[in-house]
């Protein structure tokens, strides 16, 4: 798809480009503005290169409103075959985790970057609920982790992984599919579309999403 910036009665139309230092600068992006993953909704981060039981690093790690976890995966160009294995080893591993793995995995990234939070509970109450909503601690701490939710990123979701990835939907799996594209016009001024290739389908309808600024 091309993009277009209106200048008067001219069509300047937006280059696509590959990202600089991609997957890096993606992940800062997604960190910084990460409703981008949940189409809208907060997603509070946690995790960033988290390495697991396996040896491997995991990209981002956060957690949505209802406590679930979710795991993305980024990939630079066209995503392989191989990023769904990758997803649902890292899916296996966090799904073993409890409150407590959850809070020192989330605490030890909340302290690296200085963030105010004292505990997991305490971003998620910060990013999350009202001061009205009471619930204690360890009725809170139940809402972690009941699911898991994978997304992965790419500049390009070939119809392998998409066949695949819806496959692994219907059976039950809540994996979502993500293209990005970025665009520069000839000032120099960059754009950023997403696309969901796989997961929408669940929705009643897609809402229009204009591509953002950055």
């Amino acid at each position: 798809m091309t993009l277009y910036r209106l200048e008067g009665d001219r069509l300047v139309p937006f280059q696509q480009e590959d990202f600089p230092e991609y997957e890096d600068t993606l992940e800062t992006w997604i960190k910084q503005n990460s409703t981008v993953v949940l189409d809208g909704e907060t997603l509070l981060i946690i995790g960033r290169q988290q390495v697991t039981a396996f040896g491997k690093n995991l990209d981002l790690l956060g957690v949505d409103s209802d406590g679930n976890t979710i795991i993305v995966e980024l990939k630079k160009g066209r995503a392989p075959r191989e990023v769904l294995a990758q997803a649902l080893e890292y899916t296996a591993w966090v799904q073993t985790l409890s409150y407590e793995d959850l809070d020192r995995i989330a605490m030890q990234y909340f302290e690296k970057r200085n963030y105010p939070y004292k505990s997991l509970m305490h971003a998620y109450r910060e990013v999350f609920l009202s001061p009205a909503e009471v619930e204690g601690e360890e009725e809170l701490e139940t809402r972690f982790n009941q699911r898991q939710r994978m997304f992965i990123i790419a500049q390009k979701i070939g119809p392998e992984v998409e066949a695949v990835a819806r496959f692994l939907r219907k059976a039950g799996v809540d994996i979502y599919c993500m293209e990005f594209a970025y665009y520069v016009d000839q000032s120099g001024q960059k754009l950023l579309d997403t696309e969901i290739m796989v997961g929408r389908e669940d929705a009643f309808y897609a809402p229009f999403r204009p591509p953002i600024t950055i």
